[in-house]
């Protein structure tokens, strides 16, 4: 069945961001892949913020010390295992936007539309775990001498904070 013209247009749209939005995230977890397995020596200090930045998410999860509180879910391990299936199920996303571009029917738009449950699903699943984290990291805090306890608990929260796919903030 084809399309109206203004469903059309809405279809179009939505093939369209999500292909740009599946890009970002498939390049951003192609990256956190590829600092997993190179595992880079850092040789000299940060000299800018963005450094800082860089070196703090390569140590919370992609390098493969211990991270900082025992019992941390998304151990470097899981975290790689999440940016391969993020990596995959992105190319799935996209994939399914270009065929809904090229397709003008009603079957096609609900294939893109579980797929696109499917990924907010799996974001939800992410933002759960890093929220136990969270909690774990917290509980962590109150049971050590720590002298300076608002820097660890913002650690926890700089730690665990999404903000986007294989993006992470981290204060180290």
């Amino acid at each position: 069945m084809r399309l109206p013209n203004v469903e059309l247009s809405v279809k179009n749209v939505a093939a369209a961001l999500t292909i740009i939005q599946g890009l970002a995230w498939t390049i951003m977890s192609l990256i956190c892949i590829i600092l997993f397995h190179s595992q880079p020596e850092f040789l000299s200090e940060p000299t800018s913020y963005m450094e800082s930045v860089g070196r703090g998410i390569y140590l919370m999860f992609l390098s493969k010390a211990s991270g900082p509180f025992p019992g941390k879910t998304f151990t470097f391990d899981v975290f790689a295992g999440f940016m391969w299936f993020y990596f995959f199920l992105d190319i799935l996303w996209i994939g399914t936007a270009v065929y809904m571009l090229w397709k003008d029917s009603a079957k096609t738009v609900m294939v893109w539309s579980y797929v696109t449950l499917f990924v907010c699903l799996w974001d939800f699943i992410t933002f759960v775990i890093l929220g136990v984290d969270y909690d774990k990291c917290l509980e962590y805090s109150n049971t050590i001498e720590w002298t300076d306890v608002i820097t660890l608990k913002s650690r926890c929260a700089y730690s665990v904070l999404h903000c986007g796919k294989g993006i992470y903030l981290v204060d180290c």
